[in-house]
Formats: structure tokens, C-alpha cells, sequence
């Protein structure tokens, strides 16, 4: 699994919605991401789904955020989840008309 934290030039991180119709984390806000495919890399993975979910292409990765290990209620099993900062090329304001919901959030460093 892979996860994109989407940042735009005035420090903001992309979140959207799930659809109630999602088999995990239904009607939730998080961020991009999704299955890594046999034979893909994280980076053609992270690029794969910033494309499918918003429609817009992935420029950078600046780093790493970390790597997750979570099962979920799905039947699935456990579940290792690498989550990256990324910058990409696109309208933030405008992801694909198929998002439920999305907003731009300011980050704002604990004091």
C-alpha cells in the first residue's frame, strides 16, 4: 500500500472524502493512496494512484513519511502502508469530478 500526502505551494495537504461504497474506511477523510501492484515500484504506485483518484500527476516526492503496518476489517489481513509527502502538478482546488469531497488543509506547527 502506498499513501500520498499532497502538499501545494502555500503549505497546504490535500484530504478527501472516501465514498460510503468503499470497502474500507467508508465516508472517512484521509488521504491518497491505494495497492501497490505486482511488479510496480512505490514511486509508479504513488504516481498510479495520485493520477486515478484526482487527475493529477505526480511531480516530486520530497520524502518519506513513514511506514504503517494496520489490518483492516476487510478480510484482508495485515497491511504495510509506505506514506509520502508529495508535490504534484495540477489544480488542487479542482481534483476529478468523482471526489466525494476534498478540502485544502493549512498545517499549522504545534508551538
Amino acid at each position: 500500500m502506498v499513501g500520498t500526502v499532497v502538499l501545494d505551494q502555500s503549505g497546504r495537504v490535500f484530504a478527501q472524502r472516501r465514498s460510503p461504497d468503499m470497502r474500507l474506511f467508508l465516508n472517512c477523510w484521509g488521504i491518497t493512496g491505494g495497492h501497490v501492484q505486482p511488479g510496480a515500484s512505490l514511486l509508479n504506485a504513488l504516481a498510479r494512484e495520485v493520477e486515478e483518484e484526482t487527475g493529477w500527476h505526480l511531480h516530486s516526492v520530497r520524502r518519506l513519511l513513514g511506514i504503517t503496518t494496520w489490518t483492516g476489517d476487510d478480510g484482508a489481513g495485515e497491511q504495510h502502508e509506505a506514506d509520502c509527502l508529495v508535490e504534484v502538478d495540477g489544480d488542487l482546488d479542482h481534483p476529478l469530478p468523482g471526489v466525494v469531497q476534498a478540502h485544502l488543509l493549512r498545517l499549522v506547527r504545534p508551538r
